[in-house]
């Protein structure tokens, strides 16, 4: 098994969830923990 990151690391989060380039994966993120509904919400900034 590979040596990877572990996402718990603070710094680790902020690249994969705060990045522009990453902006759907943290918005899948958010909708699939949420779980609200599409017209709750308009963007993530």
């Amino acid at each position: 098994m590979p040596n990877l990151l572990k996402p718990k690391n603070d710094v680790i989060f902020k690249r994969i969830f705060g990045t522009e380039e990453n902006k759907d994966i943290l918005t899948g993120f958010l909708k699939s923990v949420l779980r609200l509904p599409e017209d709750e919400y308009d963007e993530v900034l």
